[in-house]
């Protein structure tokens, strides 16, 4: 998952324990970065997961949550803290989601949903924890493309 963030970083989570963050111009502290568009490596995500959401939380923090492990879908989630280039544990969601999506919505938390379910939660920042919200008329759903070896999303899903 790729999350673009301000003054031109990204931060890459996934698919590997260890995540890679870019800056294009050094930051003021010592932690891991990467100077003049280069990927190199940051510290290492607390749980091993492909294909998380991510979002990027009004103090600069990135939340990550659910995707994948070696056994299926992950309700565990974590914060990166881009000052320090560290990943610490935060509470995990309601339900783990596969594919899931994450958006900053005005009052400063993260709305979550994944595919195959039509739940959704918030994640609130001040309290690190996930709390049920209304659920989604539709759940979103993928089928796998043979052809291509990715998931894409089910047409019916599209309403």
């Amino acid at each position: 998952s790729l999350l673009s963030g301000s003054a031109g970083s990204s931060v890459v989570v996934g698919y590997e324990r260890t995540p890679v963050a870019t800056s294009p111009s050094p930051p003021p502290s010592p932690a891991p970065r990467v100077y003049q568009g280069i990927f190199v490596p940051t510290g290492s995500m607390t749980v091993a997961r492909a294909a998380p959401a991510v979002a990027l939380l009004p103090d600069g923090r990135v939340l990550v949550a659910g995707g994948f492990d070696a056994d299926g879908p992950v309700a565990s989630a974590e914060l990166y803290d881009p000052r320090t280039g560290t990943f610490s544990p935060t509470g995990s969601m309601v339900t783990a989601r596969g594919y899931p999506a994450a958006v900053l919505v005005p009052d400063g938390r993260v709305l979550v949903i994944g595919f195959g379910d039509a739940s959704a939660e918030l994640y609130d920042p001040r309290t690190g924890t996930f709390s049920p919200t209304g659920n989604m008329a539709t759940a979103p759903s993928m089928n796998w493309d043979t052809s291509r070896k990715r998931p894409r999303a089910d047409a019916s899903s599209r309403r």
